[in-house]
């Protein structure tokens, strides 16, 4: 492994410091309205944040009741046999649809 071969045979370009060119002079800065800040634009690809973005948007997403789902499962108040029964008896009833 001791022969590399370079990727392209064409020399390395220098990378010059922000606001020079290559002879060393100052480029004038850009006008504050031709700049771009950063953070301005944001491009959200997860498809579950767009789902639900849209659930939001058209009200079918019901925030509240989320919520309050939420608080009952951190004070150990949203398990009740009663509910364990009926999510229990749902399974059973699908298996003997769907299987």
């Amino acid at each position: 492994m001791t022969d590399i071969t370079p990727i392209n045979s064409q020399p390395a370009a220098r990378i010059e410091s922000p606001g020079r060119t290559a002879a060393g002079r100052t480029e004038p800065e850009a006008s504050a309205s031709s700049r771009v800040e950063r953070g301005a634009d944001r491009a959200d690809t997860d498809p579950l944040n767009a789902f639900l973005q849209r659930l939001r948007e058209t009200g079918v997403l019901r925030v509240d009741l989320i919520n309050d789902v939420r608080s009952q499962i951190e004070a150990g108040t949203y398990d009740t046999p009663e509910k364990l029964d009926a999510a229990l008896n749902e399974m059973i009833d699908d298996e003997i649809v769907f299987g």
